[in-house]
């Protein structure tokens, strides 16, 4: 069983995927309950994966299966591999999403090219379309990534990996919370891991991060949106009666209107950054207040490992 195992390992890590199923095949029905079962399924995805062009749906159904006949099993093996597994379908979910990128750049095109109203509002309608798409199966790809994390405790590179992509994917998606969420849970593991310092880093980073929230470039968006609309009519007016040559009480008073929707959109503006600025002071307060626990916490645990040590040699 070993050797027709390492066989298949030997052609897999050459490189030469077709030989490697062939072989993973050939145990998989001698030894149908084999030891090596779990990896040989998970290396079985692998080779989907690389294969040209990738068997992305496949690659999917062999993890999916993989997660629901062997997750169950608390054997070390199984345990170190399952982040890796999470780690492939979140794999496998960017692949995916990339291959939209060049329908949405397509689409792009089309809405600049096209010469009718009709037809750039067509291909705006599939442009957007095709970002929800992808921006859904990049969600995919984040949760599965976060699940490997989160099994990632007795893989150290499969760990760091995930953290590493997810330390390009989430802040750009504007989700410092559970960015923090994540780094705190992996950072209360162990305080006096190597990386632990690391790890409570990104969460002070997040936290600070969390203050500038979504929401308010989004109200200062939909704002700007519904200003710049009634700016237009109102500025259209001026224009209108300045040429057919009205009356100048008319023309000032379409003025003073255009003046006073600019003061109104300023106003509302302010606001929103006046709680911007809000909650960022807080969010940095909170960031502060984790800092300053940690080092409390750093010096109680040096105090009793002193008491410790005091009472080790008096019993001595």
């Amino acid at each position: 069983q070993q050797v027709l195992y390492m066989n298949a390992l030997c052609w897999f890590y050459q490189g030469k995927f077709k030989e490697t199923k062939a072989a993973f095949d050939t145990y998989e029905k001698e030894y149908p309950r084999g030891q090596f079962l779990p990896d040989v399924r998970y290396r079985q995805a692998i080779v989907k994966f690389g294969s040209n062009p990738p068997e992305t749906t496949e690659t999917l159904r062999l993890c999916n299966e993989w997660l629901k006949e062997f997750a169950v099993l608390k054997t070390d093996e199984v345990i170190n591999q399952l982040p890796e597994v999470h780690t492939l379908i979140g794999d496998t979910y960017i692949r995916l999403a990339d291959q939209l990128t060049e329908a949405i750049r397509l689409a792009d095109l089309d809405i600049r090219n096209s010469d009718s109203t009709n037809g750039k509002n067509t291909a705006a309608a599939n442009k957007a379309k095709l970002e929800k798409q992808k921006n859904d199966i990049t969600s995919k790809a984040v949760d599965a990534y976060v699940t490997a994390a989160r099994s990632g405790r007795t893989n150290p590179s499969a760990l760091e990996f995930v953290l590493r992509e997810l330390g390009k994917m989430l802040p750009g998606r504007g989700e410092h919370q559970r960015m923090r969420d994540l780094y705190k849970e992996i950072y209360d593991w162990n305080h006096n891991d190597p990386k632990a310092m690391t790890y409570l880093f990104d969460v002070i980073k997040s936290t600070e991060r969390m203050g500038d929230k979504v929401e308010f470039s989004q109200r200062t968006e939909q704002i700007t949106k519904n200003y710049s609309a009634k700016l237009a009519v109102a500025r259209k007016a001026v224009t209108d009666l300045e040429r057919n040559t009205s009356t100048t009480e008319a023309i000032t008073a379409a003025k003073e209107a255009v003046t006073k929707l600019s003061a109104q959109l300023a106003a509302e503006l302010d606001v929103i950054e006046k709680e911007r600025q809000l909650s960022i002071t807080k969010a940095k307060s909170d960031a502060l207040k984790i800092l300053s626990n940690s080092v409390t916490e750093s010096i109680n645990d040096r105090r009793q490992e002193g008491v410790h040590v005091q009472h080790l040699l008096g019993d001595g």
